[in-house]
């Protein structure tokens, strides 16, 4: 029986190569989601981690692809997988920075302090009516506050509702039901030409007014921005002109009209 004669150096690096093949799978399993944020509770979540001082939070994106934010006065320690199981009281120094660059984006959404709205919809009342809306303001958790406007064409006429709005998000996922409601002072030709000019008497008094009520679904579709559909009802009270007996003959003044509408629209949130 012949034998092979190998250099020393060569059997080392093969044996190498072979260990390297051997454990390459198991390493890059856990090379991203191998943290464990253990909380002063005993739970535990096992994915990406950060901690970010600035907000004094702890956001985990598990390995189910949920995220999770902590208050970090609520975390006991941060540490990577395999150093948890063989010393769970010996932690090593967590991983700082902005949380919303730094973990993994699966399909949740990254909310900044304000909101931006843009949608087209279609108002169904005495003939199906196509308009533009748009609503910035300031979010409050899932709690959102602002301002808004449309533009839209009804009984002849282009009509600019302003309205406050308010909006209430029920989660952050992938998909996030939510609610809302406006109210507001319809702008046009008439209120220019007779001079009438927003009131809160016009709340319980005859006058130009708005006010809706709606429910929807936004649809995380990037980091930043969602896909928006919604639909409800809102009610309008519109400046026309009347004509009025006077001593001198029939007079021109202004009048209201009353408007029901259902609408849908969709959009995008920032």
């Amino acid at each position: 029986m012949s034998r092979l004669n190998l250099p020393p150096l060569a059997v080392f690096a093969a044996l190498l190569f072979s260990l390297g093949i051997l454990c390459s799978g198991p390493l890059l399993a856990q090379e991203e989601m191998n943290d464990v944020v253990r909380l002063k509770s005993g739970k535990e979540y096992v994915g990406y981690a950060i901690v970010d001082t600035t907000r004094n939070t702890v956001k985990i994106r598990t390995r189910e692809g949920d995220l999770v934010k902590i208050p970090l006065s609520d975390v006991e320690s941060v540490t990577m997988y395999n150093i948890v199981r063989e010393a769970p009281g010996r932690g090593i120094p967590p991983r700082y920075g902005y949380v919303e660059e730094d973990i993994p984006w699966t399909c949740g959404r990254t909310h900044s302090w304000y909101f931006l709205e843009l949608r087209a919809f279609i108002m169904r009342a005495e003939a199906n009516n196509l308009g533009l809306e748009v609503a910035l303001g300031r979010r409050f958790g899932g709690f959102s506050v602002g301002v808004g406007a449309s533009v839209m064409p009804v009984y002849g006429k282009l009509r600019v509702p302003v309205f406050l709005h308010a909006k209430y998000t029920f989660s952050e996922t992938c998909v996030n039901p939510y609610v809302f409601l406006d109210a507001g002072f319809p702008f046009d030709t008439y209120t220019s030409t007779y001079n009438v000019t927003p009131s809160t008497k016009y709340v319980t008094h005859v006058g130009p007014k708005t006010a809706g009520v709606g429910a929807g679904l936004d649809f995380a579709f990037t980091k930043f921005m969602d896909i928006s559909v919604d639909a409800g009802y809102r009610f309008y009270s519109l400046a026309g002109e009347r004509l009025a007996p006077s001593c001198d003959g029939e007079v021109k003044t202004v009048g209201y009209d009353e408007l029901h509408s259902v609408f849908l629209r969709v959009g995008v949130t920032f």
